[in-house]
């Protein structure tokens, strides 16, 4: 058989391997998992991804946790610098902040027994130049000469250690590490081949909450003696010994939301043999079919950028339970996922800007899937921080209300019914009458932070309502949502013209230095920055400052003074603003300069930065992100992947993506139904020609700076002129709002 060919800056590589169908009549090979670095933003606070193996979406993601970065200097428990691996464990979370989440049931090879439970003791130095690491594998071999590798499938992991001859092989099990606090543990041994246990971890941030992993353990060689580490805590630290003359001792783990029996059928439903590379190449080519939703023709080093970023995007949310298979929901009953699967492990308050739109649009079925888990969230029990149980490790699901809309009004969530309607209206409900009384705002008071940035929130939520509601014909509440979301300007200050606290009596809350982060009344942003935060209602906006020129000049500003922060999620549609005001030109201008060039950053995540850095924001290095720039479960990988292909969707909830130049000359997206969509620049250098000058779509001139989600979902070919100086007579035509 002829491979296809995967043009690369002009040259062909001959690609081999798995040959892969979305549908009939779209058959492609693609071997991109080469060009992923998993080590991209493993470097100090500089994405605080993992190198971890796992599959796209998996719950099971085993990997290294280096020390010292396992007492939570590092979100993910894996430092690229550090000189030692504290064990390999089970269970993460990509990219999400305070000290991670994740780091559940660490397994260590070890030579010697270990003295004691504290990892001062029983850290093993590594050989970096021996480290491997794939989408689908990791592997490393230890300064004592034992060799580690793993791999993974949905929910289970299989690992092979390799110790040296005339030694002693043992593997340290420990319950008690993470990067939250383990509220309990024990672990059980079974036969002489098997354990079982169960871990309650707590959520991220101390948020009052908790997740239960029930895991089944197997080795294929016997258990000698099974050490209790831990007297004063039994069951939660065991060494497992085995015979002298061991040298390999390979291990598979199952993990289920339900029980140990569960996780054992896990276990026997995925990795039934001891066949490791069988596992290991059916993670590569789940990979690889990933991934090849979007190919692209472009240089080597945007080629290994692209989907290194991409494939940071398809990481989470986890599949807890495919169709027919039972789950434990939020409301800790046990469930069977019947007309989808469902997904778990949200960070919403990050990741509905970005990476929801672009899972969305890639695939019809994905986006059902993860539509109809969240109604599943809102029918069992909802809550905006991940308080009490849930599923798997959860960060937050503000933004939920806002895909709703979006899914529903892209016509690909049949879950979103009435009674489902009725959830998230009484959620909302309740939550803006408990904050703002009879308000039309959140009062602000000094033990209350960041009541701007709620009422601004709150206020978007309920234009999504209002859509949902038009959706169910509910008139009635339609225009009462309408109401509450057209109340922002109530926040106003004209005086100073951005928006204010403002106390119960009426009277503003005085902003010292709108320049600051400030938290006492707005959340992780500054007054400067928040005077943008209405996405939904950008006309609106653009009246209260005074008109398009002025609303024009003053975003302009805010990325000639510096003010724009790329390294943290409130400010991320910004750049695409300009379309609204009549000035795209100036969103193709800073989308292509913070995608691909040095930017001076002074903000960090929270607050200035030291010192200001100058630094490009996304790089193929262990450094991948800006300093303190936490990917958050591939919210801002996703920035970059949707601004490098040139198509930004900046409201959630109306289905239109603004077009800007891509960073990528040629882009295939390889949509449902066999479906083609690609954007080409037939004309210019991307990497030196900044402006669109004229776009075409199926052959007929584009006259707008944004295509609707039914024109690119249905196929199709966008073209684009580019030139090194703006047409500013080109896409002036502003969205629909």
């Amino acid at each position: 058989m002829k491979l296809p060919l995967l043009n690369v800056s002009g040259r062909s590589l001959l690609l081999t391997g798995m040959i892969f169908s979305f549908a009939a009549g779209q058959v492609f090979a693609q071997q991109l998992t080469q060009y992923v670095n998993v080590f991209a933003g493993t470097q100090g606070d500089h994405g605080q991804t993992t190198p971890a193996a796992s599959l796209p979406f998996g719950m099971a993601i085993i990997g290294p946790d280096t020390y010292p970065a396992i007492h939570g200097d590092f979100h993910n428990g894996y430092n690229y610098t550090d000189k030692k691996i504290v064990g390999f464990s089970h269970f993460r979370m990509s990219g999400v902040g305070c000290s991670g989440e994740g780091g559940n049931l660490s397994m260590l090879p070890l030579s010697s027994p270990p003295q004691s439970s504290n990892p001062d003791n029983y850290a093993q130095e590594y050989i970096k130049d021996a480290e491997q690491g794939a989408p689908d594998f990791y592997a490393v071999t230890f300064a004592s000469r034992i060799r580690a590798e793993m791999t993974a499938t949905r929910h289970a992991s299989i690992e092979k250690y390799v110790f040296p001859e005339g030694g002693t092989s043992s593997i340290l099990v420990n319950l008690t590490t993470g990067r939250t606090k383990i509220l309990s543990a024990e672990i059980h041994q079974v036969s002489p081949t098997r354990l079982e246990g169960k871990i309650r971890a707590g959520m991220l941030c101390n948020v009052d909450g908790y997740y239960d992993i029930y895991f089944d353990l197997e080795t294929q060689a016997p258990i000698l003696s099974v050490d209790d580490l831990r007297p004063d805590h039994p069951a939660t630290v065991v060494n497992l010994k085995f015979a002298p003359s061991t040298t390999l001792v390979s291990t598979k783990v199952g993990f289920s939301t339900i029980s140990t029996a569960d996780a054992a059928s896990v276990l026997k439903r995925e990795i039934l043999a001891w066949d490791f590379e069988k596992v290991r190449a059916a993670g590569n080519d789940a990979w690889n079919q990933e991934l090849s939703r979007i190919t692209i023709h472009a240089s080597p080093a945007e080629t290994h950028l692209f989907y290194t970023t991409y494939y940071h995007t398809l990481l989470l949310p986890m599949l807890v339970a495919d169709i027919g298979e039972t789950y434990r929901g939020t409301d800790s009953e046990v469930h069977t996922a019947k007309s989808h699967r469902y997904y778990s492990g949200w960070s919403l308050w990050d990741t509905y800007r970005t990476q929801m739109p672009l899972l969305t649009l890639l695939s019809d079925e994905r986006a059902r899937d993860l539509c109809g888990s969240l109604t599943d969230v809102f029918r069992q029990r909802y809550a905006e921080q991940a308080t009490g149980y849930w599923p798997v490790p959860e960060i937050r699901q503000e933004g939920a209300e806002q895909y709703l809309l979006d899914s529903a009004r892209k016509g690909i969530c049949p879950n979103l019914d009435a009674t489902t309607y009725k959830f998230v209206r009484d959620q909302l409900l309740t939550r803006i009458h408990s904050r703002r009384g009879t308000l039309d705002y959140v009062p602000y008071t000094p033990k209350r932070p960041g009541t701007v940035a709620t009422t601004l929130v709150d206020d978007y939520v309920a234009w999504a309502l209002s859509g949902l509601a038009m959706q169910q014909s509910e008139n009635a509440d339609a225009k009462m949502f309408a109401k509450i979301a057209a109340s922002y300007p109530v926040l106003w200050d004209k005086e100073v013209s951005q928006f204010a606290g403002k106390d119960a009596e009426g009277n503003w809350h005085v902003i010292k230095d709108p320049d600051v982060d400030d938290d006492t009344v707005f959340y992780e942003g500054s007054a400067r920055q928040y005077r943008w935060a209405v996405p939904y209602d950008m006309p609106g906006l653009i009246h209260l400052m005074g008109g398009a020129d002025n609303f024009t000049r003053d975003l302009n500003d805010l990325f000639t003074t510096h003010h724009f922060n790329m390294a943290n999620e409130p400010d991320l549609e910004y750049p695409y603003l300009f379309v609204y005001s009549g000035a795209p030109w100036l969103t193709q201008k800073y989308v292509h300069d913070f995608a691909t060039k040095p930017q001076v950053q002074i903000y960090a995540s929270h607050g200035y930065y030291p010192k200001p850095v100058f630094e490009v924001a996304f790089k193929d290095t262990p450094a991948a992100l800006l300093p303190e720039m936490d990917d958050d479960a591939g919210a801002m990988s996703s920035w970059y992947v949707l601004s490098a292909i040139g198509l930004y969707q900046p409201l959630i909830g109306e289905p239109y993506y603004i077009v800007t130049t891509p960073v990528i000359a040629h882009t295939k997206l390889h949509l449902s139904g066999g479906k083609i969509f690609s954007i080409d620049v037939t004309q210019g250098d991307p990497a030196t020609d900044t402006y669109i000058q004229s776009a075409a779509l199926n052959g007929k001139p584009l006259d707008r700076a944004w295509v609707h989600d039914n024109e690119v979902r249905a196929g199709g070919k966008l073209t684009l002129i580019l030139g090194s100086q703006p047409n500013k007579q080109w896409g002036l035509e502003p969205p629909p709002q």
